[in-house]
């Protein structure tokens, strides 16, 4: 059965009228933060690890694109119309236990019953991407108790009976050898994953943890139960979380490494990505108006009554430098252009509309996206490495 735990409160600082207050972000909601509190405390926290950490709220999403979520007896026809709602809405893939993911369509006849939920149970995913071959992911549940879905697991026949142990309480479910490749076994979920590995998983109150380690899902469930520190315990990780949520973003990325923006990190890259007419590169990327140094950056997706938008968070030493920023960022969008699309920023997003603020050191920013854009938008600049947020080190 799931250990259950108390977690304390979390929240925003109040904002210092004496910063800089460039437009009414403040009255936001930050109905998500719950949620990512919640997810970030079954990550642990590790000195000097590299963290990209990708969230969804689905129930969030579904509220903002006014959709409804499948009942427990919905037809997967109707679990399929709110996939594509979702997919409409610029939620990006998440992990494979969660069910939405680029194989979520071909899992989803039977995995309810042999496994005990599907996408329609799920109401948060997260998904540590950073640390890969290493894999931590986290899904929250509100519709069926873990500890029915770990009954269901354990004695469904559509795989090999698991080894049950128990950790502070916690059940975990072990198939060996784990995260072995296993092509026989490819999508047969949520134990074997979309390449045929078995991860082990953990059912603690409300949510399922696992990683690609018996050690990896321990070291979760330590974090989850406060034995370890989380990434909800680092600062910067916990103001890029509280900074998304009170934009209101419903699917976000959030790293402490922000190398892929900054200027300095190009030569180490720009081949791989530019392998041909690099010449004029760094004119072709305003570096005039590079960003002051930031050390995490944040990204989201949202939507309000005028439409999509792009939530940004950037975290800074000081405040000072956040100030700085806050000018530099819109002249960046208004100016700047996209190396990928070979076109201006504006193409996308409205910069004249752009609400920016700063919180102590931290930086928010909500960039309507252009009705004749893509609502992904808000995130493959940033897969791609295209320099919207690009910065010099000091």
């Amino acid at each position: 059965m799931g250990r259950r735990r108390m977690r304390g409160a979390g929240g925003l600082v109040e904002v210092v009228a004496s910063l800089l207050l460039l437009t009414g972000l403040t009255c936001l909601g930050a109905g998500n933060d719950g949620t990512y509190q919640r997810l970030l405390r079954a990550i642990p926290s590790v000195p000097g690890r590299i963290v990209q950490i990708w969230i969804n709220d689905y129930a969030a999403a579904a509220e903002a694109l006014d959709i409804a979520r499948p009942t427990p007896d919905a037809a997967d026809e109707a679990v399929e119309t709110y996939l594509l709602a979702l997919d409409g809405g610029g939620v990006q893939a998440g992990p494979f236990i969660s069910g939405y993911h680029s194989y979520g369509r071909a899992i989803l006849p039977g995995l309810r019953e042999r496994s005990g939920y599907d996408v329609r149970d799920v109401r948060a995913s997260l998904q540590d991407l950073a640390g890969i071959p290493v894999r931590r992911v986290a899904v929250i549940l509100d519709v069926v108790p873990p500890e029915e879905v770990q009954a269901t697991i354990a004695q469904s026949p559509t795989w090999p009976l698991p080894e049950e142990r128990e950790r502070d309480g916690v059940a975990l479910l072990v198939w060996q050898p784990v995260f072995a490749l296993r092509l026989d076994q490819r999508l047969n979920a949520p134990v074997f994953d979309e390449l045929g590995r078995a991860a082990p998983l953990a059912f603690l109150d409300e949510e399922i943890l696992s990683a690609s380690s018996v050690e990896e899902t321990e070291a979760m469930i330590d974090a989850d139960l406060g034995v370890i520190a989380s990434l909800w315990d680092s600062e910067i990780i916990r103001a890029l979380a509280e900074g998304l949520a009170r934009l209101g973003a419903y699917s976000c990325v959030l790293t402490n490494d922000p190398s892929s923006q900054s200027l300095e990190a190009w030569p180490a890259w720009t081949p791989m990505l530019f392998p041909t007419g690099q010449e004029g590169l760094l004119e072709k990327v305003d570096a005039d108006e590079a960003l002051r140094p930031y050390e995490a950056l944040g990204t989201g997706v949202g939507r309000d009554v005028d439409g999509f938008y792009m939530a940004i968070v950037l975290v800074h030493v000081d405040d000072v430098t956040a100030i700085e920023n806050a000018s530099i960022l819109r002249a960046r969008l208004k100016n700047g252009q996209s190396l990928t699309y070979e076109a201006p920023w504006t193409t996308w997003f409205d910069a004249e509309r752009t609400l920016i603020e700063v919180d102590g050191a931290t930086l928010l920013a909500r960039v309507p996206i252009l009705p004749s854009s893509s609502t992904g938008m808000w995130v493959r600049w940033l897969i791609e490495r295209d320099p919207l947020l690009l910065f010099r080190g000091v």
